[in-house]
């Protein structure tokens, strides 16, 4: 585990794997694991959609700025928006994550978490069938 780029250890595993790791699931499944892989891919997705929504709105608003064609009190009102829309993003994450939880979950009964939910599978949003 030392040399790994993320170690994470089983909370009944020994203690010195648990010292370690990057992470400890506590359960005695892996879908702790499968959960934090959605939400981390659904951070990134929030995080580069509001990137490219932040800039293009920026460069729009400033080159609008720059020319005159807006008033400077409607410009400083104006700019706060670009800050609320990227925490508007963010808040969506944890919507998206739990909604895509409840159809992984379901379809998980009965088969080991991990199996229900790799990637060879098809079953991570915006993932293909390899």
């Amino acid at each position: 585990m030392a040399a790994a780029d993320i170690g994470v250890a089983m909370g009944s595993g020994a203690a010195s794997s648990i010292l370690v790791a990057d992470g400890v699931v506590g359960s005695e499944t892996l879908a702790p694991l499968a959960s934090g892989i959605r939400a981390s891919r659904a951070a990134a997705r929030a995080i580069r959609w509001n990137q490219l929504r932040s800039v293009v709105y920026n460069v729009v608003a400033v080159s609008l700025a720059a020319a005159g064609l807006v008033n400077p009190l409607l410009a400083a009102i104006l700019m706060p928006l670009s800050s609320a829309m990227v925490i508007a993003g963010a808040a969506g994450v944890e919507r998206r994550v739990r909604r895509e939880e409840a159809p992984a979950a379901a379809g998980a009964s009965g088969r080991n978490a991990m199996e229900a939910r790799s990637p060879e599978a098809g079953s991570f949003p915006g993932e293909e069938a390899a």
